[in-house]
């Protein structure tokens, strides 16, 4: 099973993600929580009490609002190890995160705009992390059945890199892959779309099977069962509807790393997945 790294912090969503990794570990591996602690920013405040003494106050805060959260772990028998450390939150869990194969952590779900100005964590995280990183949605359900991974692919070098991770996932959880391909419509995402006439849907089909087939080996030679599929339409929304038309526990895709504020301009598909997202999501660069 995955090697997990789960930031946390005193908040209900992140003990959401947390019962989400518990699902993904193997029997009797303990989960890896972190916990970051911003430094006290105030000059004259760590002069006056002294940068130590500090720093113990701030741990013994944080140790007082994780409680609830960790008792709620050991009412259920969650094996655990957690660590504490000083420091800005994206750059902590990057440098933890080389020896993680995962980084499972919750999401608020921030617009992003809201994201960009308010220095959202997941931002920070999946534009600083290297490892495959699992966004687990505020109202995800958490508890359905691991049986299906939608894999979005585009052919980019992301969307491969997800599909790696995609298999190995679905091969440690027993989970079959749908690998679905959204062709967006030559009419420039036009929601008069369906007007298209039948030679132009099967051309756009036709598009849409050859770059499904560049995934076709990799997933024959891992005996993984998988299904194709290519739909014509908007590639965020399409997405979002195959994984509920087919009661996907994840959804995974390839991640291009533009960062906030370029992404609420120029409307990065990953991006708007993660934004209005319920169910949790492989993201991978």
């Amino acid at each position: 099973m995955p090697n997990l790294l789960i930031p946390i912090d005193a908040d209900e969503l992140f003990l959401h993600a947390v019962l989400f990794a518990s699902k993904l570990r193997g029997e009797g591996n303990p989960l890896t929580l972190l916990h970051v602690i911003r430094p006290f920013q105030s000059q004259q405040v760590s002069r006056f009490i002294g940068r130590q003494q500090l720093e113990q106050y701030q741990r013994e805060d944080a140790e007082a609002a994780l409680a609830p959260l960790l008792a709620q772990l050991q009412e259920q028998d969650i094996p655990y190890t957690l660590h504490y450390e000083f420091g800005v939150p994206g750059e902590v869990i990057a440098k933890h995160a080389a020896q993680y194969d995962l980084v499972v952590m919750g999401t608020h779900g921030h617009g992003p705009l809201s994201g960009f100005f308010l220095g959202s964590v997941s931002n920070a995280v999946l534009k600083a992390v290297q490892r495959p990183v699992i966004l687990v949605p505020k109202h995800a359900n958490i508890d359905a059945p691991r049986n299906k991974i939608v894999l979005a692919v585009d052919g980019s070098a992301g969307s491969h890199h997800a599909a790696a991770a995609a298999r190995q996932l679905a091969t440690e959880t027993g989970a079959s892959c749908e690998v679905l391909h959204v062709v967006a419509p030559p009419i420039n995402y036009s929601s008069r779309w369906e007007e298209l006439d039948l030679l132009d849907q099967q051309t756009l089909l036709g598009y849409g099977e050859e770059i499904l087939e560049a995934y076709t080996e990799a997933f024959e030679q891992s005996q993984i069962a998988y299904a194709k599929k290519v739909v014509i339409g908007f590639p965020a929304s399409s997405i979002l509807e195959t994984a509920k038309a087919e009661e996907a526990f994840l959804i995974a895709l390839g991640y291009d790393g533009m960062n906030a504020l370029a992404q609420s301009v120029l409307g990065s598909v990953a991006f708007k997945v993660i934004q209005q997202s319920g169910v949790p999501l492989l993201v991978v660069k």
